[in-house]
């Protein structure tokens, strides 16, 4: 006979198995509503930037000027599913119109579909092993944060900075670093990803398409300027 109020230890046994597998099916239904608008987002990046392969500097840096604005935005309307997924997906049209021109220029040299190439396929590559790391880690790396979020604003303004002064060894550099960077935030987010709740998908697929998207064009930069 039990306690007045409490369960049989078979019972209580049973809710916290029920409870763990729950747990199990959001995060797989989570994981799989993230990457699918990650997969759509990266759609809008190519689209972007087949149109944008011809328009001007000034014209780029403007789709990259609204990029930004869209990622500072998306801050502040997270709770709103409808406007945030628009803006995720203006997110990657625009940034794919930012870099239309620098793309149409490696796709132009010699060899330069296999350098594009390459740098798919080492994004992929990187990026699945990362997020298999960031998954199976058990540990809780909401820590990074800061910590990455503090690097990510330096290599901002080293970005800018080598606007004025970078060489090519500058911009090499530059390169890896922030390869080195969003290595580490895919880590993070799709350790966050694990943990995620459902609210949360629009505002994790926006983290996961940036570590992808500048994956793959610090790779792009790196073979481009190794090759040279």
């Amino acid at each position: 006979m039990t306690p007045f109020g409490t369960a049989p230890t078979g019972a209580r046994l049973q809710s916290a198995t029920d409870l763990v597998e729950a747990a199990k099916d959001q995060a797989k239904t989570v994981f799989g509503q993230v990457m699918f608008l990650v997969a759509v987002t990266l759609g809008f990046a190519a689209a972007g930037a087949w149109l944008g392969r011809d328009i001007g500097r000034g014209a780029a840096f403007g789709c990259w000027a609204i990029s930004f604005a869209l990622i500072i935005g998306m801050g502040f309307v997270r709770k709103q599913n409808g406007l945030s997924l628009t803006m995720l997906f203006a997110l990657g049209l625009f940034l794919g119109l930012s870099v239309g021109p620098a793309l149409n220029y490696y796709t132009s040299i010699q060899g330069g579909h296999t350098l594009v190439a390459q740098a798919a396929g080492g994004t992929a590559l990187l990026v699945g092993g990362l997020g298999a790391a960031g998954w199976m880690t058990r540990r809780d790396l909401a820590g990074w944060a800061k910590s990455l979020m503090i690097a990510t604003v330096v290599l901002f303004i080293g970005g800018i900075a080598l606007i004025f002064i970078g060489g090519s060894t500058a911009h090499l550099a530059f390169s890896i670093i922030g390869l080195i960077i969003f290595s580490a935030w895919t880590i993070y987010d799709f350790n966050r990803l694990r943990r995620a709740h459902p609210d949360e998908v629009v505002f994790i697929a926006v983290g996961i398409f940036l570590d992808i998207f500048n994956i793959f064009w610090f790779l792009l930069n790196i073979l481009g300027m190794s090759r040279d």
